[in-house]
């Protein structure tokens, strides 16, 4: 048989394995997603995602255990907090390659659950001992994470809760002008971290009444707080911005929406070949260029 035809073959059958892999991993994704719409309803809620984590095991099972300890903040059903966030494998979450480099591109849309919502609702709902806890748990993996955009973001989000430093206002400033270059993430998230990134700024800025650049981010915080996850900030953070949502029930079943069709997409995208992808200072927003592999390794050693 010509070589040619041989590797035709094996190409054959590499595309459908990992077409088979992608409409596996889609799949369940969808059940994660239907079971986080149900949210509201707490009963079905953690029946659901109780029943994915006995049946999952992996990535996936972290994703599933992940969510519901937002849920659990969500209803506030903490006595058993530290228990379920102890069961998470982070590491799981992790790919490693052959050199040992660690990315978290694949999965990123749990670890915005883990560094950014969590904290986020734990904050706003005055349940600081379990944020106290989240810190513990993530604390093993800063050298790991320090040059991935979720983490810093954290670090300047958890710098405007305690007023320290600068409280986060140059990280915050610097991501919104696009010098974040060295910075790893998932292009899909990048929209995200900038609006979380834009409330915060807004919320020192009123704190020290600096109207002028308060007022400069009012629009972008409004497209935000059109979402459930952006509202909810808003809320959080005590802004004075007008919302298109009213409730907290609308506000929900717009962020069970609005982060995971990130999941959703992030995933299908990233599954073939996770993206690393990092921006020079200089770069527009609307226009990022994709790094090769070798800059993204450098990176995030």
């Amino acid at each position: 048989m010509p070589i040619i035809t041989i590797l035709l073959y094996a190409v054959a059958i590499y595309m459908i394995f990992r077409t088979m892999t992608m409409s596996k991993r889609t799949k369940k994704n969808r059940i994660l997603i239907d079971a986080m719409h149900s949210i509201q309803d707490e009963d079905v809620f953690f029946e659901k995602i109780n029943a994915l984590i006995d049946n999952e095991q992996g990535l996936f099972k972290g994703k599933a255990q992940t969510i519901k300890l937002w849920g659990m903040v969500y209803h506030q059903r903490l006595i058993r907090f530290q228990e379920v966030l102890d069961e998470i494998n982070v590491d799981s979450l992790m790919l490693r390659d052959k050199n040992g480099n660690i990315s978290i591109q694949n999965d990123e849309d749990t670890f915005v659950y883990l560094y950014l919502a969590i904290p986020e609702m734990l904050y706003s709902n005055g349940n600081l001992e379990e944020r106290e806890m989240m810190k513990e748990k993530l604390k093993p993996y800063e050298d790991i994470m320090k040059n991935q955009i979720v983490c810093a973001l954290s670090e300047a989000m958890d710098r405007c809760f305690e007023d320290r430093d600068d409280k986060g206002l140059g990280f915050c400033e610097n991501l919104l002008s696009g010098e974040y270059g060295g910075y790893v993430y998932s292009k899909s998230m990048i929209g995200l971290y900038k609006s979380i990134a834009a409330t915060q700024a807004a919320k020192i800025y009123a704190d020290n009444n600096e109207t002028e650049k308060y007022e400069e981010l009012v629009p972008m915080i409004q497209d935000f707080a059109q979402s459930g996850i952006g509202a909810r900030w808003v809320k959080g953070l005590h802004l004075n911005i007008p919302t298109a949502l009213d409730e907290d029930s609308e506000d929900e079943e717009e962020e069970t929406e609005e982060v995971n069709e990130e999941t959703e997409v992030s995933s299908e995208e990233t599954i073939a070949e996770p993206v690393e992808e990092t921006v020079e200072a200089a770069e527009a927003e609307d226009a990022p260029k994709e790094a090769d592999k070798t800059e993204n390794k450098e990176d995030a050693e």
